[in-house]
């Protein structure tokens, strides 16, 4: 009876030594969380770009608050700042974000489906719409942003 009993003890102290899956981190937003800058693009008399603030909602959605910055280097332009806050945006396994929105355009909306993925400080986001009244597609847009 001994030697079951010292068994069953061995065994206790082997099994609650193992490593716990259960202390895994539930945040799975944690790599997206910072700001984030987009490609400056220089046009003909101006430029732009889009930067990003990620913050955390819960362990898997995100709050995007997006700054386009356009600068005019003419004076054919005016220069001006706008900002857009996309929230409850899905982090599906800390390496992808997925959306949804409406963009209103003069007459319609622009019905924007979005995937970004991260790959170490480089997030690739890639949009594709289409407009609600016509159902004409607008062509895909890739943009990168680097982690600051």
């Amino acid at each position: 009876m001994k030697r079951y009993f010292i068994i069953a003890l061995l065994f206790a102290v082997f099994a609650s030594s193992c490593k716990q899956e259960d202390d895994v981190d539930p945040n799975i937003t944690k790599d997206f969380v910072g700001t984030w800058a987009g490609a400056l693009m220089v046009e003909n008399g101006y430029q732009n770009r889009t930067d990003w603030k990620i913050t955390r909602e819960t362990d898997d959605l995100i709050k995007i608050t997006s700054t386009f910055n356009f600068i005019a280097t003419s004076t054919a332009y005016t220069s001006y700042t706008e900002n857009t806050v996309l929230e409850n945006v899905t982090v599906t396994d800390g390496k992808t974000i997925r959306a949804s929105t409406k963009v209103p355009v003069s007459g319609d909306v622009i019905l924007v489906d979005f995937v970004g993925i991260i790959e170490g400080d480089l997030l690739t986001v890639t949009s594709t719409g289409k407009y609600q009244k016509t159902g004409v597609a607008i062509p895909t847009f890739v943009e990168k942003f680097t982690k600051n």
